[in-house]
């Protein structure tokens, strides 16, 4: 066995670190993106896709391309959520990020950078105004032994409960479909959206015994 593992280029010290982490100092920062591969799965099938880390990547109030926002690809809801949850977990420190990444993987350990992938889901369905507006206090949930991250739809559920919101996103639709200035993008909602995720992010990991 100890030959296979130096032929695989592994010593002790190696093999620790792909099993379990590395022993980093809990208060450094990190950022998120640079420890998963980021798997989206696909509404329709239930399948996966994965977005590398590049193409998904939010810095600050910067638009990412794969997100489609700045760019001729129309926004979807699901994609909005992606970039209000790297806006929102870009400002935690780092005990609040390693809060997060108990919360989906079951322990506050890093894994080795990019060894791990996180899926995210939108598993929840609402079809009327009361379960549009209930969805809005849906916690986001996680299975630990997949590292799955089950996001509501809130910029879905937003607009079906603010007309103001609904009228914004209609807006920027209808600009993408006719090839107008988009870039702007969905200042309100994204900042709601944004204010949502962030409570019940924190909500969800304290309420798993991880904040």
């Amino acid at each position: 066995m100890s030959q296979v593992l130096l032929d695989c280029c592994f010593d002790a010290a190696s093999l620790a670190i792909a099993l379990c982490g590395e022993a980093a100092d809990e208060s450094a920062d990190f950022q998120l993106l640079e420890v998963f591969r980021l798997v989206l799965e696909d509404d329709a099938g239930g399948n996966s896709r994965s977005d590398s880390r590049q193409s998904c990547e939010v810095a600050g109030s910067g638009q990412a391309a794969a997100t489609g926002v700045g760019t001729a690809q129309a926004l979807s809801s699901e994609q909005l959520v992606l970039q209000c949850l790297w806006q929102v977990l870009a400002t935690w420190d780092p005990q609040q990020k390693r809060a997060f990444v108990k919360f989906v993987t079951g322990s506050s350990r890093l894994p080795a950078p990019g060894s791990e992938q996180l899926l995210v889901s939108f598993p929840f369905v609402a079809y009327s105004s009361r379960e549009q507006a209930q969805l809005l206090g849906t916690l986001p949930q996680s299975h630990t032994c997949a590292n799955t991250l089950e996001l509501p739809n809130y910029p879905e559920a937003l607009t079906a409960t603010d007309p103001q919101l609904m009228h914004e996103w209609q807006q920027y639709r209808d600009q993408q479909g006719w090839g107008g200035d988009s870039s702007r993008g969905c200042p309100s909602l994204t900042q709601r959206c944004c204010d949502v995720l962030q409570e019940r992010l924190l909500v969800g990991c304290a309420a798993a015994g991880m904040g």
